[in-house]
């Protein structure tokens, strides 16, 4: 019988109902359809795990150690372990097995691998945070996601170089390529729409939205008919004002109908009803036959096997920390997990639905104190983090940044999510100055996330010895929180240079009022003010709110701490109409860009 969560049936079915009640009628499951004839082929899509097409050998990216490591699969003993750039998050190999490339997030490069020579051949740059990379049937192409560009970089292998550059929506993430190799399917992190690009014009044509309210997709499966196109996402639920656990993210695969190009709702996998409650679903892959969808998922630390007939789980594996790949080998024996904060993957019997063996694959060179609390912030897993398994800080707090979304409280009113780098430099912390420190986080975690807390009960391994001391792990999560950094102005090269100088003007003007609050190198004076913003019905805390910093705007939209403010000049005009958060109605519009313009551009010295 398959294991439920501790919680009531109640509870089970409002957590259905959220997922397919918000359709205009329908039921939330129908009859799938028969397998199509199958033309077998190797997963071609982004993930953080590969195999040969001959399946002789794995392929596994590792992003704290900077390296690729390369696995038999005959003996499940590693051949060797290269070096690559900075952070590199998925792999892709070419149809030959000769060459792969990883896609290194914080080098902002593509490195090319011999995979004969066991040695990397030169890192190729791309842009700025590219994420998933897929390579084309023919080898001599690779495509990848550029999240902070939002671009599609086309990269020729044996030019070594960056030859073309697709424009596409916001965030883009996750890759998978058409069976014909002529379309390219793009997912976009923050919305969970598809961008349809025609390859042979190099260009979007089309954009599948899945739901409203879709949030945090990393990747794209393919069927192996080529038909259907599954999205592991998490929904963010932002509509509801009484928060529980269990109300907040909602984890599900979607599938999108590639030939109509639309969203599928009736055919959700609803994971907690398929299966049992999971935390942020990430990655998938089919069996070769295209009966069962694997899914790993990066909070909870497990697999779920998904039967596609019926819709249902047929088994639930616990793999290793933070699993944010998987593949299936080309003759269906073998599922491997790449579980990316222990350092190892996972082998699993596919066939039996067992886990067979643990390959090590890296040692993480990170500290101790460090790598525990980063494991900490990723996982759900165990009650002391979040109940059932169902969300970790990592939920919100996508990478140390921010969902997106505005969250209603009722302890502190509507809080729009605040992205965590460089946080150290700003106490206090939350829009309402509340916490002093990050070790506060103990509140999120049984506030929010509706786990027993890290200062009391009985850890359980492994995330650390049975009888450590709790504090430990509290301040292992807080100096992980703290160690977080400001990413770089990606985009410091690309203003008006004009515009920023007028900009810069206003911005100092005492007419204006902006360096009263947002002053020195971090832009803030860390002190709270009435500025007009957080006077509303559901406001529990206000009206003063913590004055944040301005850098890294280009990246934390929406604005104010409701999330009220789409756009920056919103907050300048329509959310300020008394001229209460700067003097700003004596602005001309030229001067509106011009000061938009210069706070977009601002960077650490």
């Amino acid at each position: 019988m398959k294991r439920r969560s501790s919680g009531d049936i109640a509870r089970r079915l409002a957590a259905l109902m959220l997922a397919a009640g918000l359709l205009a009628g329908g039921a939330a499951c129908t009859t799938r359809q028969a397998p199509a004839e199958l033309h077998p082929v190797g997963k071609q899509s982004s993930s953080a795990v590969a195999v040969t097409a001959d399946g002789s050998m794995l392929l596994v990216a590792n992003p704290d150690s900077d390296s690729l490591t390369l696995v038999d699969t005959a003996s499940f003993e590693v051949i060797v372990e290269i070096g690559v750039g900075q952070d590199p998050r998925t792999v892709a190999v070419d149809a030959s097995g000769r060459r792969a490339v990883t896609a290194n997030r914080r080098a902002r490069t593509l490195s090319l691998v011999d995979l004969e020579g066991k040695r990397q051949i030169t890192d190729i740059p791309v842009g700025a945070l590219p994420w998933g990379v897929v390579i084309s049937a023919d080898g001599g192409t690779a495509y990848a996601a550029c999240e902070e560009e939002d671009q599609i970089a086309v990269v020729d292998l044996d030019k070594q170089a960056v030859v073309a550059r697709i424009p596409v929506k916001e965030r883009p993430n996750g890759l998978a390529l058409s069976k014909d190799g002529e379309t390219l399917y793009v997912t976009h992190l923050l919305t969970a729409e598809i961008s349809v690009i025609d390859l042979s014009s190099r260009s979007v044509v089309d954009l599948i939205p899945t739901w409203v309210d879709g949030n945090l997709s990393q990747s794209i499966v393919l069927n192996p008919q080529g038909t259907r196109a599954y999205l592991p996402l998490t929904r963010s639920n932002t509509s509801n004002k009484r928060l529980t656990f269990d109300t907040t993210v909602f984890p599900l695969v979607s599938v999108v109908d590639l030939n109509l190009r639309e969203h599928l709702p009736r055919e959700i996998i609803s994971l907690p009803e398929a299966d049992q409650p999971v935390g942020l679903p990430y990655d998938a892959a089919f069996s070769p036959d295209g009966s069962r969808l694997y899914v790993v998922h990066a909070a909870s630390d497990d697999l779920s096997v998904i039967n596609l007939e019926t819709g249902m789980g047929v088994a639930h594996l616990g793999v290793g920390r933070n699993p944010r790949g998987v593949v299936i080998s080309p003759d269906g024996k073998w599922a491997f997990v790449n579980n990316t904060l222990d350092g190892t993957v996972s082998v699993i019997d596919a066939r039996r639905n067992t886990l067979t063996t643990v390959i090590p694959v890296t040692e993480i060179p990170l500290p101790p104190a460090y790598l525990e609390g980063k494991r900490l912030f990723h996982s759900s897993r165990h009650p002391d983090l979040s109940r059932d398994g169902w969300m970790s800080c990592n939920s919100c707090h996508w990478e140390g940044e921010h969902d997106g979304r505005t969250w209603t409280f009722s302890f502190a009113g509507p809080r729009n999510t605040t992205s965590l780098l460089g946080m150290v430099t700003t106490y206090p912390l939350r829009w309402s100055a509340e916490w002093d420190e990050s070790a506060d986080s103990e509140f999120a975690i049984t506030e929010e996330q509706f786990g027993t807390g890290l200062l009391g009960g009985e850890m359980h391994p492994p995330l650390g010895a049975a009888n450590a001391g709790r504090s430990r792990e509290l301040d292992s999560l807080a100096l992980f929180i703290d160690s977080l950094v400001y990413l770089p102005n990606f985009h410091a090269g690309a203003y008006d240079p004009e515009l920023m100088e007028r900009g810069e003007k206003v911005f100092k003007d005492p007419r204006t009022g902006c360096l009263e609050c947002h002053s020195g190198p971090y832009f803030t004076d860390f002190r709270v003010h009435d500025v007009g913003t957080a006077d509303g019905p559901l406001e529990a805390l206000g009206p003063e709110i913590d004055t944040p910093t301005l850098l890294g705007l280009s990246r934390s939209a929406p604005y104010l701490h409701d999330g009220s403010a789409a756009t920056l000049l919103d907050v300048l005009t329509t959310a300020n109409p008394e001229d209460r958060h700067g003097q700003t109605s004596q602005l001309t519009d030229r001067d509106m860009e011009a000061l938009v313009e210069y706070m977009l551009s601002l960077t650490l010295p």
